[in-house]
């Protein structure tokens, strides 16, 4: 009987010792091709919303009505219709980017920064963009749907965006009323985003690095998402670079779900240009490609 004992004793600490090695040991990152839809689905619209942003912020701090710089993401083949030129008339200036039909695979024009878009983007500010206090309105029609993706894969985006430059290096973007349609589904936007430019090559945007920070709500009628910035989302604009977030911080909160949900941009430390992040579901690291 006493051996019986000491065989059981020395099984439970053998047992005992197994599961605190396993226990502590770290968990590896699983590359996985696919995550949770929501996840997915969330990131691509965070990207085309700020894809849409970087082409705006490009414009106007180039275009001859509002700033100068040589050089532009936009491509040749876009048709700029001016309005109104005037700032002096009260009503400030109004312009139109059209990027002409959607048409066939791959869809749109192939701008700069390997983004394809299709229709057009009506913008009215109010003031030179250079000016502190400037408010631009961003407007994408029903009547000439405006889209952006990757070419194979469009996203229709309508509804209004306003920015405005809160000082000489930052901008605020607020959207109420914007909507984002992705197949057959609806998703409503509600933003309150600061964009902080933390490295300045001159006018315009290109070479620029810019950091990120705030709340994006997606709702949907299977329920919201809210994207909150835990450390500033990164991008920096380099004609090969300017798609891509390079680093940065995101938590995730589903409406569906208590899961608890973050988004790294930066898994290897690097900040490469690729769209490579660590999706962590309630303590489990996931790599995926968005």
């Amino acid at each position: 009987m006493k051996k019986k004992a000491l065989k059981y004793t020395l099984g439970l600490f053998l047992l005992y010792g197994l599961l605190f090695f396993v226990g502590c040991r770290e968990e590896p990152i699983i590359e996985v091709s696919e995550t949770h839809a929501g996840t997915e689905q969330s990131l691509q619209v965070f990207s085309e919303l700020l894809s849409t942003y970087d082409i705006i912020e490009d414009f106007v701090s180039s275009n001859d009505l509002l700033f100068k710089k040589e050089e532009s993401l936009l491509p040749s083949g876009v048709v700029i219709k001016i309005i109104d030129d005037d700032f002096l008339d009260g009503d400030g200036v109004e312009v139109v980017l059209d990027f002409g039909e959607l048409g066939d695979e791959p869809h749109g024009l192939l701008c700069k920064d390997k983004k394809y878009r299709a229709g057009t983007i009506r913008i009215l500010s109010d003031k030179p963009y250079s000016s502190p206090g400037a408010k631009i309105s961003l407007i994408f029609s029903k009547e000439d749907p405006f889209y952006s993706g990757a070419g194979d894969k469009m996203i229709l985006i309508q509804g209004e965006m306003y920015v405005e430059r809160v000082g000489d290096q930052s901008i605020t973007m607020q959207c109420s009323a914007l909507k984002f349609q992705d197949g057959d589904e609806e998703i409503s936007l509600i933003t309150n985003l600061a964009f902080e430019k933390i490295h300045e090559a001159g006018l315009g945007i290109l070479d620029d690095e810019i950091a990120i920070s705030g709340e994006l709500l997606l709702k949907k009628e299977t329920g919201e998402v809210m994207l909150t910035s835990v450390s500033p989302i990164k991008k920096k604009y380099t004609l090969d670079c300017a798609q891509h977030i390079i680093a940065g911080k995101l938590d995730l909160n589903q409406s569906t779900s208590m899961s608890k949900i973050s988004v790294d941009f930066d898994p290897t430390g690097d900040q490469l240009c690729d769209n490579k992040v660590v999706i962590t579901v309630n303590g489990k690291a996931l790599l995926y490609e968005y």
